[in-house]
């Protein structure tokens, strides 16, 4: 029977069963099972007991916490002659929830501001504190087990290679060098093969980042502020105020204003209306009261444009609005110019792989694919990079930014509408023995609302708030267009005064 249980222990069968076995009261359970490890997520239960002088049986349960730690023996209930049988077994997750300082080997990527070493023994990393980190801190106090943190060599989360091992830290979970590994770990099939998942832990979504453009790289100019169809319009009122204006002027000269037609005629109108435009005042006054309806309403008209359009102005200076070169990803296809890269070994290219919109399909061949043999370092090394390129862009989780924004010497933007959602957790090895437990106290805390609070108390504030270096909103290249216009004004007021002096000494004026 011993040959029998082993050979399943093996083959790891008694995992996916209930056993009971039947053993005689003299047999010690402590020697029965020397050299046999059952895992703590195996449920063997022992019958034994006597018939005389009095019936006695005992149902007692037995595991192990780890393969090196003593036999764990729990009596479940209790039968005696001519009573009822008793039961005291707890609950699983109850009786088997203290794992006794088991020591987990673990796998993490150390990166700025989302998993950060503290402390290191030697060039091992012993203290590590984050959002994930804090997580697991907290399934650490519940369960009572201990922490053996590693770095993958290759600093990658995983992805297939072509002999079917995998990279990173999939990998180092798949091979048993740990049986856990934090970070964020996008679902996928591929790795749902390999691997297990924890409960899901954030709902997220993958962005496309690039460096926010500065000032000096927006269009810009004096018009602005409003939009063409208003200056057309603004135009259009200015037109038809002058053909008004002049042609009462000319009405009036008819029936035997002199003065009147002289004073506002088609030659000299649009230089008061001009005047009028500009706020200034004016000389002449027109002599009719239809006339000076139409100057009033053109001084009224202009005042109003200019107030909406100064206040407009300075807004537009002063507050920063941003000009992205596209939203979406078919505007990042049709642009063409940016290499999107992302973090070493990561799974997050599938989805674009995959995709059954074209789109997507053709932003990975065009943009991505060409590139991946020279992926971007892993979180903020991939934004510092591309805060050394003008034309390149990174795939990653929308919370990252938030954790490395300080830690960088521009300021990266999201592209609103260039993203895919995703649902991340942690990973496990398939033969881990405290899964089932992992899953139990991960969904008790969120159901407690638990992994909000850590969410809530270790997420950094928004980018804009932790961003300490701002350029200013208003810069020279902002504004060269006015000195420019200013400089195209001189020039042409000399070019005319030139022109008149020599035409008045020509015809001797």
């Amino acid at each position: 029977m011993t040959q029998l249980i082993r050979q399943f222990a093996k083959e790891d069968s008694w995992i996916t069963v209930r056993w009971l076995l039947f053993l005689d009261e003299a047999v010690s359970l402590e020697e029965y099972f020397k050299e046999l490890y059952i895992p703590i997520n195996c449920e063997v239960l022992v019958v034994q007991g006597r018939e005389i002088p009095d019936f006695q049986a005992f149902l007692t349960e037995v595991y192990h916490v780890h393969p090196k730690g003593a036999l764990q023996m729990h009596r479940v209930a209790e039968w005696r002659t001519l009573r009822i049988p008793t039961w005291s077994r707890a609950p699983f997750y109850q009786s088997r929830g203290n794992l006794q300082g088991t020591g987990i080997k673990v796998a993490f990527i150390p990166e700025d501001g989302f998993l950060i070493v503290k402390k290191y023994d030697g060039n091992k990393p012993v203290e590590v504190e984050g959002y994930l980190i804090d997580i697991w801190n907290e399934l650490e106090e519940r369960m009572n087990f201990t922490t053996d943190f590693n770095v993958p060599p290759d600093g990658e989360l995983g992805i297939p290679k072509g002999d079917g091992s995998w990279s990173g830290m999939v990998g180092m979970v798949l091979a048993g060098e740990v049986q856990v590994a934090i970070d964020e770990f996008s679902f996928t099939i591929d790795r749902t093969y390999a691997i297990d998942y924890f409960p899901p832990i954030k709902n997220d979504k993958v962005m496309v980042f690039i460096k926010e453009p500065s000032m000096e790289d927006r269009a810009f100019d004096i018009f602005s502020p409003f939009k063409y169809n208003l200056w057309f319009s603004i135009l259009a009122a200015v037109l038809v105020l002058y053909v008004v204006i002049s042609s009462i002027s000319c009405v009036y000269g008819c029936y035997g204003g002199r003065n009147v037609s002289e004073q506002y005629n088609f030659y000299s109108a649009w230089l008061y209306l001009l005047g009028s435009c500009c706020q200034q005042g004016n000389d002449k006054v027109p002599l009719t009261w239809s006339g000076r309806v139409v100057y009033l309403t053109s001084y009224l008209t202009v005042l109003i444009m200019y107030f909406a359009y100064t206040a407009t102005f300075i807004s537009f200076l002063n507050v920063k609005r941003l000009s992205l070169p596209f939203d979406d990803f078919k505007g990042l296809l049709e642009d063409g110019t940016y290499k999107i890269r992302m973090p070493h070994g990561s799974a997050r290219v599938i989805p674009l792989q995959t995709s059954r919109d074209p789109v997507l399909n053709r932003v990975y061949k065009k943009l991505i694919e060409p590139y991946l043999e020279h992926t971007s370092e892993y979180g903020s090394q991939g934004f510092r990079r591309i805060c050394d390129c003008d034309k390149c862009g990174y795939i990653t989780s929308y919370q990252m930014p938030r954790f490395v924004a300080s830690t960088l010497s521009c300021r990266v933007i999201g592209i609103p509408r260039a993203f895919y959602p995703t649902t991340s957790s942690m990973i496990l090895s398939k033969n881990c023995p405290y899964k089932r437990l992992f899953s139990h106290y991960v969904h008790q805390m969120m159901r407690s609302g638990i992994l909000k609070r850590i969410y809530d108390r270790t997420m950094p504030p928004v980018m804009d708030e932790v961003s300490e270096d701002v350029s200013p909103s208003v810069t020279v290249g902002t504004v060269k267009f006015f000195f420019v216009i200013l400089g195209a004004g001189y020039a042409v007021s000399i070019i005319l005064l030139a022109f008149e002096i020599s035409f008045r000494k020509i015809y001797k004026l």
